[in-house]
């Protein structure tokens, strides 16, 4: 029964948003990018802190031999599941966090899948909110490339690519982060922009990587 419920309620949802800015969310409602300090690369050495436990492991050599790298898009799972929250736990606060693409290191800063999955996640999170989701907040993972847990820096979560092979650990913007930094300034996101987006990046940021 519980099962019959939610799949007729899934049913009536508000589907397939593709053009939406950030004007189109609640004025107060939050978003960012997280990371985490102790997993940049150098972080030992800021404000005091000593290397620990976490930056020896973090030089492990830890491998991903996996040949299915990028995590498949379904954006409408996202919106399943906070209809699901709505509707058996009484529509509680919810903020989303560390919700990203994975792609391989050092591969593009054109991070096209990661931008389709941006785009994709926040259209079903809207489309949440105009049900009658209670979701405050969303953070997609991560701010900038980071050590990760199961695959050490062989896998990019980040915005921004970091150089490792830079002293000073040289950052720049992937497309995605102009793409959300162009989502967060309120202008107009569709499928349709994905082109005139990458023509205008590749005027000012040309940046591909070996």
């Amino acid at each position: 029964m519980l099962r019959l419920v939610l799949l007729t309620s899934l049913a009536a949802l508000v589907l397939g948003t593709d053009k939406f800015s950030r004007d189109d969310f609640p004025p107060d409602f939050v978003f960012g990018a997280a990371a985490s300090a102790y997993q940049v690369e150098g972080a030992a050495n800021l404000d005091g802190r000593t290397p620990s436990i976490w930056d020896t492991f973090a030089h492990a050599g830890i491998r991903n031999d996996t040949s299915i790298f990028e995590y498949p898009i379904a954006p409408w799972g996202l919106q399943g599941i906070l209809e699901y929250i709505k509707q058996f736990y009484g529509n509680p606060p919810v903020y989303i966090h560390e919700n990203g693409q994975r792609t391989r290191r050092n591969s593009t800063l054109e991070d096209w899948p990661r931008v389709k999955y941006l785009h994709g996640y926040i259209g079903s999170l809207l489309d949440a909110l105009r049900n009658g989701s209670n979701t405050r907040g969303y953070f997609t993972w991560s701010f900038l490339d980071l050590f990760e847990m199961l695959d050490g820096y062989e896998s990019s979560y980040g915005l921004y690519f970091v150089d490792l092979d830079d002293p000073d650990l040289k950052r720049q913007p992937k497309l995605s982060a102009h793409w959300y930094s162009n989502f967060l300034k309120g202008k107009n996101i569709s499928s349709d922009g994905y082109i005139e987006l990458q023509k205008n990046i590749s005027a000012v940021s040309p940046y591909f990587l070996e």
